[in-house]
């Protein structure tokens, strides 16, 4: 119908929705496929939209269900339970007015599944709501672009034909079949079943009984049913011998088995041989004794002959099943017969086919799973080796350029990448890259606008990893002409205490490089390098507040020392081996006063440095790296060469000097204000003795005064009017 498709609306809610007598909301029988929406639910924009797109499934589920026979029923269900159903069968008459489709074992069973999954599957039996009776499912979740759930998809098949058949089957005489699901319980059981198994009769329109309760010797073999497993027992039951052959429907997660007693196995080929051995007493003692001795040995031969015709094929079945106990699966068969052992040995041959197909498929599925964790062991040695060289560096441009390049090295990358927020997170800016291509991209300052450009932009908008299976199908893909090789990319954000930093983006040549486990190993190294980048960020923070707080001291010790320099009586003081004297400042040369102000040493001997022949030896006195003075020693030889050995003593003396200087300026500081905390302490406590205003503010000013020795002392309150005063002269 391309002119429906034309209009404004395909199918719109006001022309085909209507309100049901008890308040459900539901649609004509006129209509392709039925619509159930049940009073619980709350009409909104949302349930309008979700029936009115679900509308377009008409152009689907139609010819799927007239194409396929055995679908009974198909139907799609949203998260508000509204559930479009087809064949029409007028849901709001058959559904309850307060059903919800959320809560039926299809849909919760395909969410719990496709968290993981994403999958179809085979829904347990179960009794139909709309009328169908015993019916099992194809299920699977149906998901947006984004990840959004948009319902669940599922089809219906009866299992009453397969029960009524499965149940009046008999491969042998005297034998039956039954089938269960993954849980143990019975999809088919015929009332031999029943009495076997369960020891009981079976209840009028009973289903579904739980085998898995079964005390009887029928448990071992319906455990490993369950696991999926196929097999041929021989057990035992108030003295009753069984044979039970057993294998998975694989498709649905089911299992098939037969039962037949032992003594009806082998009841035909009792019978056969006392026909027989009848029939050779009557041919000997009525007609074979008067014929000649040929014929005797015919009839005799022809008794072998019969008897090797039908034990052989019971030895060969028996070989057969010791060479297939072995593991040798290639085993020769009895040709096919018309008669029970014929029967018995198609079975067998059935049943060792499904057995091989079982061992190999275990066998790769084995294979496949250790290749696997081998590669997985391997990535996770290589996250701990990366996250452990990350964690050992401080300098985060180092830092940066390692792990690119342990990460390209480790995993095989053709290009990896760290980009790394601005201060205003408008762009991620690539800091490190291991491949060429991504060395050009740092020289020219290479940076994605967040949340416009490329996957990285993406991520570093969301805080959510990333992956492009098929660069070229990817619509946010940033195709870079300097990574001509790329093509498929990941990119993983850089999150530390809930920080977003930035993304490692991670491109590989070939296609599909990457998957979701791949996300979750790397996603744990994304987290260690975020770790080491905040790590090196504190450090960092760090040192630049260390070199602050130093040069801060350095200044205060600078300006300390200043004054204390313009507070002392003198310069300094020298020693001439009689006594010691105050000295004036002395002027040195401008040479040798840099030298002194950078913290080096100096000897001279020279008469221009200061005026007279002497050899001296000049060292700078430091206090946290500021020269507060100098430490000279004079030889009247001219000729004398300071030692190292003295030169190290006199440094020694002078950084000693150093500390104990400091110390005392530090003391007399600390005396200082502590004479000043207890001055304030006392003028306060004199000034709270009254309550009276006028007696503080004389209190004040006459303390004050008192205090640090002042002529006059003022306190004027209201200072536009002038209206309280206290002064006290001296």
């Amino acid at each position: 119908h391309p002119e429906d498709l034309r209009s404004q609306s395909f199918w719109s809610v006001n022309d085909h929705m209507k309100y049901g007598p008890e308040k459900q909301y539901i649609n004509g029988e006129e209509d392709t496929s039925s619509v159930f929406v049940p009073f619980t639910a709350t009409v909104d924009s949302a349930v309008v939209q979700d029936i009115e797109l679900s509308a377009y499934l008409d152009l689907i589920f139609e010819p799927i269900l007239q194409s396929n026979s055995n679908i009974e029923a198909i139907y799609f269900a949203t998260p508000r339970d509204v559930v479009r159903y087809y064949p029409n069968i007028n849901l709001g008459d058959v559904l309850p007015p307060d059903f919800q489709a959320t809560g039926r074992i299809w849909y919760k069973g395909s969410l719990e599944r496709g968290a993981s999954h994403k999958e179809p599957w085979w829904t347990p039996a179960y009794l139909d709501a709309t009328g169908l009776g015993i019916v099992t499912t194809a299920a699977a979740p149906v998901y947006g672009n984004q990840g959004d759930l948009l319902g669940v998809v599922g089809m219906d098949v009866t299992l009453t034909e397969m029960r009524t058949s499965i149940e009046s089957k008999e491969l042998l005489p005297g034998g039956y079949s039954f089938l269960i699901d993954d849980s143990g319980r019975a999809i088919a059981l015929p009332e031999r079943g029943f009495l076997d198994i369960l020891e009981r009769p079976s209840e009028p329109e009973e289903f579904g009984a739980d085998l898995s309760v079964t005390t009887t010797g029928f448990a071992p073999i319906l455990a490993s049913m369950k696991a999926g497993e196929s097999g041929f027992k021989s057990i035992e039951i108030k003295g009753k011998e069984f044979f039970v052959a057993y294998a998975p429907l694989e498709s649905s997660g089911w299992s098939l088995g037969s039962v037949i007693e032992a003594k009806n196995v082998l009841k035909s080929l009792s019978s056969l041989q006392g026909d027989l051995e009848s029939a050779t007493r009557s041919l000997i003692f009525n007609r074979i004794l008067p014929v000649s001795a040929v014929v005797l040995a015919l009839v005799i031969i022809l008794g072998l002959t019969l008897t090797n015709h039908l034990v052989y094929p019971i030895q060969k079945l028996a070989e057969a099943a010791e060479k297939i106990k072995s593991g040798h699966w290639e085993v020769e068969l009895p040709a096919a017969r018309n008669d029970e052992i014929g029967v018995l040995a198609q079975a067998f041959e059935g049943m060792t086919s499904q057995l091989h197909k079982l061992v190999v498929n275990l066998e790769q599925r084995v294979a496949e799973r250790t290749q696997e964790l081998e590669h997985r062991a391997v990535q996770l040695r290589a996250a701990a080796e990366v996250g452990h060289a990350a964690a050992s560096f401080r300098d985060l441009n180092e830092l940066l350029r390692q792990v690119t390049q342990l990460i390209s090295e480790r995993f095989g990358f053709y290009h990896v990448g760290i980009f790394l927020l601005d201060e205003g997170d408008k762009y991620a800016v690539l800091r490190a890259a291991n491949s060429e291509g991504g060395q050009l991209m740092l020289e020219r300052g290479h940076q994605l606008k967040v949340g416009e450009q490329g996957i990285v932009g993406y991520v570093t908008e969301v805080g959510r990893a990333r992956i492009a299976l098929d660069v070229g199908d990817d619509a946010i893909h940033f195709q870079n002409p300097l990574l001509p090789k790329t093509r498929s990319e990941m990119a993983l954000p850089l999150i530390a205490a809930d920080q977003l930093l930035g993304a490692i983006d991670i491109q590989s040549k070939l296609e599909a490089a990457f998957s979701q486990e791949d996300i979750k190993i790397l996603q744990v190294l994304a987290d260690q390098v975020a770790i080491a980048l905040q790590n090196a960020y504190l450090f960092q923070e760090l040192q630049n507040s260390l070199r602050e707080t130093n040069n801060l001291y350095r200044l205060h010790t600078q300006q300390a020392w200043l004054r204390a320099g313009m507070e002392t009586a003198h310069a300094g003081y020298q020693y001439d081996r009689l006594q010691v004297t105050p000295v004036d400042h002395q002027h040195l040369p401008s040479s040798i006063l840099d030298q002194i102000r950078a913290g080096k040493t100096v000897t001279t001997s020279s008469e221009e440095d200061f005026g007279k022949s002497k050899s001296t030896l000049l060292v700078p006195i430091l206090v946290q790296g500021q020269v507060i003075g100098i430490l000279g020693l004079e030889d009247t030889d001219p000729e004398h060469a300071w030692s190292v050995e003295e030169i190290s003593l006199v440094e020694t003396i002078s950084t000693q000097l150093s500390l104990t200087l400091e110390n005392i300026r530090l003391l007399d500081e600390t005396q200082k204000r502590a004479e000043r905390e207890a001055l304030i302490a006392d003028i306060t406590r004199r000034m709270r003795e009254t309550l009276d205003i006028d007696s503080v503010l004389q209190t004040s000013v006459r303390e004050i005064g008192e205090s640090l020795g002042l002529q006059e002392v003022t306190v004027n309150l209201g200072l536009n009017h002038g209206r309280i005063r206290a002064d006290h002269d001296w």
